[in-house]
């Protein structure tokens, strides 16, 4: 019995000194990485000067995205887009290959359908191999 509490207070004793162990471990090194070795002292920058010799105050323009009635950028205005049933934040809609203004303009196929004619294949794989979007036969 007396061996079994002298196990257990020696067992209890080892755990008390690695815990402060590790709590002295730790703060010796937290204290190294917040106290730098070297300080680096940046170049002291001369002031820019006007042609009569006053300081001037540098500027920063930002440029940004303009605010257009395009927003997808594919050259139809937002306002079609909603009439042709096409995305205006995506210039193909129907992700066939072709541009919604394409399909549209050049083509005929449907900007909303990804294969216009229904054969299985997609009207900008039909266009780029030679083969009409809108039917059977050749381009």
């Amino acid at each position: 019995m007396n061996k079994i509490k002298l196990v257990f207070l020696l067992i209890i004793v080892i755990t008390i000194a690695a815990v402060f162990g590790f709590i002295l471990f730790y703060k010796d090194k937290t204290s190294e990485l917040s106290q730098p070795d070297k300080v680096i002292e940046l170049p002291k920058e001369e002031p820019l000067l006007s042609e009569d010799g006053s300081a001037v105050q540098p500027k920063i323009f930002i440029k940004l995205p303009a605010i257009t009635d395009d927003d997808d950028g594919d050259g139809i205005k937002n306002e079609d887009e909603v009439k042709y049933g096409t995305s205006s934040v995506s210039t193909d809609t129907d992700g066939d290959g072709l541009s919604d203004k394409n399909e549209i303009e050049k083509w005929g196929t449907d900007p909303t359908k990804w294969d216009t004619d229904g054969d299985g294949y997609p009207d900008g794989f039909e266009i780029s191999n030679g083969y009409s979007p809108l039917g059977e036969g050749k381009l």
